[in-house]
């Protein structure tokens, strides 16, 4: 969901959902469901998780249920009837409208697709896109994954760490199209795109997503426009990112 002003949505952030090493991973979730149905200035709830774990997110649906409040659910992977199947259409679906724009019809490029992500739900919902599709072969690495992020902030905070990353896709001759997310809000890197943008970008196809909205501190729009301006391809969203990355990809 990309506006700011819509105060009568609240969002319950169930990401780590059926994560390892917690007793009862769904506890937060249903904590937060029961405060929110208590809460009188909430009108909707949203539930956003990577693919949870089949016996979790079963227990929040079955309590999503009993709300009296109207929901929209986006499970990674859970394909199940009335679970939005990407974070766009859920937001879609929050929002009451639809955002309808034509992307580029280009040829197919040769080589594989390496997804490089800050964000690592926005990296899980690209994977399931090229999965349902019958891609293989392609790669997605979640940087703010636990092996990337010992001892060092979050690539959502410190993006950097993505560079190095990139420099060898950008090199890489099996490498047709890179795909990557930047993310906005307070407490992200002032300016995500400029760290991007220290790679030279022109060597290859790069699709980006912009994930935030005019009112955070980067402003989306002057970050798209960085972007498209060096010659990077951004689209409408990261569910949109994916799919043209791999409608691009030779079969």
């Amino acid at each position: 969901m990309n506006d700011a002003s819509t105060a009568d949505v609240k969002m319950v952030t169930a990401a780590s959902l059926g994560g390892p090493g917690r007793p009862d991973p769904a506890r937060c979730s249903l904590a937060a469901i029961e405060a929110l149905d208590r809460d009188p200035a909430t009108e909707k709830l949203v539930l956003i998780s990577k693919p949870p774990a089949a016996e979790v997110a079963r227990r929040v649906l079955e309590r999503l249920k009993r709300s009296a409040k109207p929901s929209v659910v986006c499970f990674l992977g859970l394909d199940e009837a009335g679970i939005a199947p990407t974070l766009y259409e859920a937001a879609e679906r929050v929002m009451g409208s639809r955002l309808e724009e034509e992307l580029p019809s280009l040829e197919k490029r040769a080589g594989t697709v390496r997804g490089l992500y800050c964000g690592g739900t926005l990296c899980a919902e690209a994977e399931l896109i090229f999965r349902r599709r019958g891609l293989t072969g392609h790669q997605f690495i979640d940087l703010g994954g636990d092996q990337y992020t010992r001892g060092r902030p979050h690539p959502m905070i410190e993006p950097e760490i993505r560079n190095d990353h990139i420099t060898r896709a950008l090199a890489d001759p099996a490498v047709g199209i890179v795909l990557v997310d930047v993310v906005l809000g307070y407490g992200a890197h002032p300016n995500p795109a400029a760290v991007l943008l220290m790679n030279d970008v022109s060597k290859k196809t790069v699709i980006a997503s912009v994930t935030g909205t005019e009112q955070d501190p980067q402003v989306r729009s002057r970050q798209v426009a960085l972007l498209r301006e060096a010659g990077v391809l951004v689209a409408p969203s990261n569910a949109h990112a994916a799919k043209l990355a791999a409608s691009w990809v030779a079969g």
